[in-house]
């Protein structure tokens, strides 16, 4: 009777772990997608920004980008100052022809720095330093805001790069070679795209605020006999 009975029990304890290990697995399944359907609050805000008021920080972007380029090049230095707003304002309007037509001054040399097949409705974010750069993506017919996080960089020529230090899915990291080309999209797109006479000496990033200076290049000097 001891055998018979023990075995029953054994097969009462199994299922029970089954039962468990499957409950575990959906919950972290859950977890997994709830953590991968998060959202940005600072791109959810941007988002329900009017078409109105994206059009007028597109145009405070724009005004500010001729007033920076026309002093630097007339051999000044010059800060260039631009909030989130306005640069989000700026992507909105790059990315969606309706909104580029209302603009009443427009600064296309820059629009395809600011265009993405990639991602979709990016913005960005100016904290403590770091760039986050946010757009929708699609992935097995769902929809996740992917957030790059970096720290803006002058290169060797003058132009500012994002080296990007994480990479996440909703609030899920990402590993970063599945998105190499993602990166190299976004890395070699420096600002400006064309720095002709001029370059930038500096770039600093906070409280939603990025302030970049720019300066005239040097002149070669002209050779005497």
């Amino acid at each position: 009777m001891t055998g018979s009975q023990t075995q029953p029990r054994r097969r009462k304890r199994l299922l029970s772990n089954l039962l468990l290990i499957v409950v575990l697995l959906a919950l972290a399944a859950l977890l997994l997608v709830m953590l991968a359907s998060h959202r940005p609050e600072f791109y959810e805000q941007s988002l329900r920004r009017g078409p109105e008021r994206l059009v007028q920080d597109a145009y405070d972007f724009s005004r500010k980008a001729q007033d920076f380029v026309s002093a630097v090049w007339s051999e000044k230095a010059f800060p260039l100052e631009l909030t989130e707003d306005e640069v989000n304002g700026y992507l909105a309007a790059a990315n969606d022809d309706r909104l580029w037509r209302q603009l009443p001054l427009k600064f296309e040399s820059w629009r395809k720095i600011f265009t993405s097949t990639t991602l979709r409705q990016v913005r960005v974010s100016f904290r403590d330093g770091r760039v986050t750069v946010a757009g929708q993506v699609t992935w097995r017919g769902s929809d996740l805001v992917l957030s790059l996080v970096g720290v803006p960089r002058i290169d060797s020529e003058g132009r500012a790069r994002l080296e990007v230090s994480a990479v996440r899915a909703g609030a899920l990291p990402v590993p970063r070679f599945l998105i190499r080309d993602l990166l190299d999209s976004i890395q070699n797109r420096p600002l400006p795209a064309r720095s002709g006479r001029w370059r930038l000496v500096s770039v600093e990033v906070k409280d939603g605020k990025a302030t970049l200076l720019g300066e005239p290049k040097p002149r070669p000097e002209s050779s005497h006999d």
